[in-house]
């Protein structure tokens, strides 16, 4: 940090000098203007303006000559170019558009930072804190520890020149020697084009990753190649997806009137439309099954991120998305931008932000396979670890690459979280494992039932909150107990147990606290499903709509530990079952059909088995010429009860249930259906439902009923052509 005292001069004059030295050597810097908010606002105000400026704070206290947007516009300032920029700290320092922005300010360029004195700023009731609220806990319990990290960064880096009130500007730093553009990027960004161009004219499915970090021109080559590709093959058809729309700006830029039709995720998931090359620009952002899903549906894609992003991280991206490459496209290549394009090299600002955000977090080393090292669970002191630097990013650079949208912000709320615990699992002295915790719930009768009835939505406490609001628990908003955010196993140590060593360790802490349940909501897979149901935790709601980015329904789960839950929990899940039937027919009917199977097997009792009628109908569909829609009531009867009750699933196979849940329980078109099941039509999806019911005959029908599929094959030989 920089701040000796030189001769006075004007801050208009200082800053002006400074950006010509940044110019000549292609670097940008962050000056912070330490003191009183109006104080800072006048420096500023006696800055001309600048053409691509931009001033983010509040509108009110925005100086004239400055164009202004609040803290949550400056998340959309990726891919576009500032020259300087200014972030009024007074009005709330948010981590992601802060990250943002700096990633935004080009060559020369300065951001510049309007916050208290460094040594005061930990303790300032900074306006972000109502992001951070839970209720029933005081604004004051919201924790300074973020911005004592942010400040003593500042304070550590020579590069950042720090003006305090009433003290001499400090001193510019010596004139870089001129740099020129370096041209090793543009060789690394023409590759970059030729690679995506071969992509689309090249073998079928040889995907290509393409991975970067800010500035590398990665965008501008995707944007650029689908201008040469419109060029070279006018009718090809491009699409492009990212987690959001606004965030292929830049490529749009680049292409011009090529630019590529742009399909959400979730609508490219949905309705797979026809593309001659799909862009995935910022992969990281979106999760990793929908990633596969589309390597699977499209002959050309290229997956574009960000390595070190401030949404979603590309070496999570990379860890997680590695093996669905090799196993199912083993042909794909890798290429990687190193050398920036926007600024030079080792740029001041970018290594700044990396630190202050931890976006550089690694993942720490894993023990090695066999350690007789133990492995030990423990709550983490806060304090302490916000001292331990080096802890501190293995925690965060383990939750980075364990979930596909860790951001910024997410380091905020664990280490300032009201109502958070950390939880760690170490084998060897090494984290192998993190768990983000929540205490949630015990809101008073009257509150609770508000919260059922829809009239209050006390913030935070999703866990109860679901419970009463959503799977419709009248009381269920007054239990106390723990939900899991976050938990993250290191790649190289799961299936060892550490996962299930995290959750066992918080049971514990939750029953030594009196607390009433534990529990969880996150985007389901079938992968996930096995984890939690072998942890003991229940199904009690799926959401009704499908995340845009990730593409999948939310699963509330929960496992109870005093009397109280274990009776407000099976009345939840008494009625996640009478009504899940209703919403697979109507807002759940795109579900994934092994996230449906895997939920209906842990729903319970399956209740009464289908009746005789019911038994003998759809041995007749299976063995005879009569019709499906004449049979349809009877086999969703059997349908739904097969899948639930536990033996008769196990009489199953895969695809069985499989044609259960889309036809009969999803109304899927035969259609859809039918390339689901890689079938070729109505005919063979037919013959697939008859073979499940014959199974469910044979082995479980009434003795009355399972004579009379051989009888009726025995008098009509030619009914498999029916």
């Amino acid at each position: 940090m920089n701040t000796a005292s030189p001769k006075e001069t004007a801050f208009p004059d200082w800053l002006a000098v400074l950006r010509e030295g940044l110019a000549m050597g292609r670097q940008r810097r962050l000056v912070c203007l330490a003191g009183r908010r109006d104080w800072a606002l006048s420096l500023a105000a006696e800055l001309a303006p600048v053409e691509s400026g931009l001033w983010v704070g509040d509108d009110e206290t925005a100086p004239p000559n400055w164009p202004s947007s609040q803290a949550t516009g400056a998340r959309d300032c990726l891919g576009s170019e500032l020259d300087l920029a200014a972030w009024d700290a007074w009005a709330g320092l948010d981590p992601d558009g802060f990250g943002a922005l700096s990633g935004a300010i080009r060559a020369g360029g300065v951001l510049i930072l309007c916050c208290p004195p460094l040594d005061d700023w930990p303790h300032y009731a900074d306006p972000e804190h109502v992001r951070l609220a839970v209720e029933g806990y005081p604004m004051a319990s919201i924790s300074g520890r973020f911005l004592a990290r942010f400040a003593r960064c500042l304070r550590e880096d020579e590069d950042v020149l720090v003006v305090r009130e009433g003290a001499p500007l400090p001193p510019l730093p010596a004139a870089p020697v001129e740099a020129v553009d370096d041209p090793q990027c543009y060789v690394e960004q023409g590759l970059a084009i030729e690679e995506v161009c071969r992509v689309a004219g090249g073998r079928r499915r040889r995907p290509l990753v393409l991975t970067a970090d800010r500035g590398r021109g990665k965008s501008a080559a995707l944007g650029f190649a689908a201008a040469r590709l419109h060029k070279q093959m006018p009718q090809a058809r491009i699409l492009l997806t990212a987690p959001r729309h606004e965030q292929c700006e830049a490529v749009y830029r680049f292409a011009g009137a090529a630019a590529p039709i742009y399909v959400s995720p979730a609508d490219l998931l949905e309705q797979t439309p026809p593309a001659d090359l799909l862009l995935v620009d910022e992969a990281a952002g979106i999760a990793p099954d929908i990633l596969q899903a589309l390597l699977l549906r499209y002959n050309r894609i290229v997956f574009s991120t960000t390595v070190h992003g401030y949404e979603g991280t590309g070496r999570g991206f990379s860890l997680r998305f590695r093996s669905a490459l090799d196993r199912d496209a083993p042909g794909w290549r890798q290429l990687e931008l190193r050398e920036p394009m926007r600024w030079a090299a080792d740029d001041p600002l970018e290594r700044l932000t990396f630190s202050c955000l931890l976006l550089n977090a690694e993942l720490p080393e894993a023990p090695a396979v066999g350690s007789a090292d133990r492995l030990r669970c423990r709550l983490l002191d806060r304090d302490a670890l916000l001292a331990d630097e080096p802890l501190l990013r293995q925690v965060f650079g383990l939750l980075v690459q364990a979930h596909y949208r860790t951001r910024p912000m997410d380091l905020r709320h664990l280490l300032d979280g009201p109502n958070l615990s950390v939880h760690l699992a170490a084998m060897a002295d090494q984290v192998v494992g993190i768990a983000l915790v929540a205490e949630e719930g015990g809101f008073p009768p009257e509150l609770a039932e508000a919260i059922w009835t829809g009239r209050r939505r006390p913030q935070g406490h999703l866990l109860p909150q679901s419970l009463a609001a959503h799977v419709g628990v009248r009381q269920g908003a007054a239990l106390r107990g723990l939900r899991i955010m976050r938990i993250a196993v290191h790649p190289d140590c799961r299936r060892r147990g550490v996962g299930s060593a995290l959750l066992g360790s918080l049971v514990e802490a939750a029953e030594a606290n009196s607390l009433d349940m534990i529990g969880s909501s996150f985007g389901v897979t079938p992968d996930l499903l096995t984890f939690w149901w072998s942890n003991g935790f229940l199904p009690l709601r799926v959401g009704m709509r499908r995340d845009a980015a990730s593409g999948t329904h939310s699963l509330l789960v929960a496992r109870s530990i005093s009397d109280a839950a274990r009776e407000r929990v099976a009345e939840g899940r008494h009625r996640f079952r009478r009504e899940l039937p209703l919403h697979l027919q109507d807002t759940l009917s795109t579900l994934a059909w092994d996230v449906c199977d895997g939920v209906l097997g842990q729903l319970g009792e399956a209740g009464s088995p289908p009746g005789g009628q019911d038994w003998l109908d759809a041995a007749a569909f299976a063995s005879t010429c009569r019709a499906y829609e004449a049979s349809l009531a009877s086999l969703h009867t059997l349908a739904w009860w097969a899948l639930v009750e536990r033996a008769a699933r196990h009489s199953l196979t895969e695809r069985h249930r499989a044609v259960f849940i889309l036809k009969l329980l999803q109304g899927r078109s035969w259609r859809d259906t039918a390339r689901s099941l890689g079938l070729s039509g109505r005919g063979e999806v037919i013959a697939v439902l008859k073979e499940a019911v014959l199974e469910l005959v044979h082995h479980h029908g009434p003795s009355s009923v399972r004579e009379f599929p051989a009888v009726w094959q025995a008098q009509r030989p030619d009914s498999e052509n029916c």
